[in-house]
């Protein structure tokens, strides 16, 4: 059973159709964690959002490079730290609190991940510390409460 203290880092090549796989893998994690299906859906769609990020951008779909997501769960959250060694630069800039659903007047294929990557999660993060990307995206563990634990 997945609980606080738990961890297990993902390294994957800089390649689309891997960043699928650490989706899935990453359902799974957050299945486990007995959030609902919606909120694993949209968890799901942040960690692969921010791989395809990293992919297309800091690596530019490099096959020799790779980055890295560290899955970790403490007694109040679900956090990922993606690393990587790509290219800089700070999506969260200019992006962090454009909405993708209202807002057109940015093209379509552009910068709609981050703004996704931010309205379903908690808090998110960037850092560059010397030759490392730091991506930093966690979320609050269900309540026991609310209408976050499955009930399916």
């Amino acid at each position: 059973m997945i609980g606080p203290g738990s961890s297990i880092t993902f390294r994957v090549p800089a390649c689309l159709p891997d960043v699928c796989l650490l989706g899935i893998s990453a359902r799974a994690l957050f299945q486990e964690l007995s959030y609902n299906s919606t909120l694993v859906f949209q968890l799901e769609l942040a960690v692969v959002e921010a791989g395809n990020n990293i992919v297309v951008h800091a690596c530019k779909k490099d096959r020799t490079q790779s980055f890295e997501m560290e899955f970790s769960v403490s007694t109040t959250h679900v956090k990922c730290v993606f690393s990587d060694q790509g290219i800089s630069e700070n999506f969260l800039k200019d992006n962090r609190t454009r909405s993708p659903c209202t807002e057109t007047d940015f093209p379509a294929e552009n910068h709609r991940g981050i703004c996704l990557i931010c309205n379903i999660m908690d808090t998110v993060n960037y850092t560059r510390r010397g030759t490392t990307n730091i991506l930093t995206i966690s979320k609050r563990l269900p309540s026991r409460t609310t209408n976050d634990v499955s009930s399916d």
